[in-house]
């Protein structure tokens, strides 16, 4: 009698324990369906408090998505951050292209000079590029000649680019190559005020923060060779 009224039990095998649980889930059940017999002779079906948790007034009416808040999923940073500012060899370097592509892969971005949009290659968007130092190609964020001469720049493509097919196989109006500095995020953050997605969110810097918040244009100077750094074994930025 005193482990019945205390709850202990000395002697609770499996078998007792599996009878036991299904004793009360049958008793449980049918107190449940008595009730809902009950309620339903009395014309009722629910009660006060399931309205009030469906946030839904006696005319069934209401909005159960009110409250409720799309938390984002993924945070860009429309600036440039210290540990994108890099330069390398010839061989480039796995793990930071790595980490550029999972930056900017599939993010959208808006061309205002040629009124259209496009995106970020959504698989290995890094692209190692060689800085030029004279032409219409020539090098704007990076300097070219301190011994290593690489970076990498990010693939935007446009309708009709063929993620199958290699770079080299496709139209040059399909794709450009971007430098990132202040009008590359700007292109981001035009985009997605066009086209809002709640799952991203978008962290800004102003152009006045001397502090890497974006890229601007190498200054003028005489430049070394770049090709000194074609024989270099590591991957690291001076």
């Amino acid at each position: 009698m005193k482990a019945q009224k205390t709850g202990k039990r000395t002697n609770l095998g499996s078998e007792k324990t599996k009878k036991q649980s299904v004793i009360c889930a049958a008793f449980e059940r049918q107190k449940n369906e008595t009730q809902r017999k009950q309620a339903q002779r009395a014309g009722v079906l629910w009660s006060d408090e399931d309205f009030q948790y469906c946030k839904l007034d006696e005319y069934c009416q209401g909005d159960i998505t009110e409250d409720i808040v799309i938390e984002p999923k993924r945070v860009f940073h429309a600036y440039l951050e210290e540990w994108e500012d890099m330069q390398f060899n010839s061989k480039g370097n796995d793990v930071h292209a790595a980490r550029v592509s999972a930056k900017y892969e599939g993010l959208g971005f808006y061309d205002e000079d040629h009124d259209r949009t496009g995106k970020f290659r959504e698989i290995d968007c890094a692209v190692l590029t060689k800085c030029v130092r004279t032409g219409p190609l020539k090098t704007t964020t990076q300097k070219a000649g301190n011994g290593l001469g690489y970076f990498y720049t990010v693939l935007g493509t446009y309708q009709g680019f063929d993620k199958e097919l290699k770079l080299e196989c496709q139209s040059e109006l399909l794709y450009d190559k971007f430098e990132r500095y202040w009008d590359f995020y700007e292109m981001v953050i035009d985009y997605y005020d066009k086209y809002p997605d709640p799952y991203l969110k978008i962290v800004k810097k102003d152009v006045e923060e001397d502090d890497g918040g974006g890229k601007q244009p190498a200054e003028e100077g005489t430049d070394e060779s770049s090709d000194d750094g074609d024989d270099r074994d590591d991957g690291d930025s001076e």
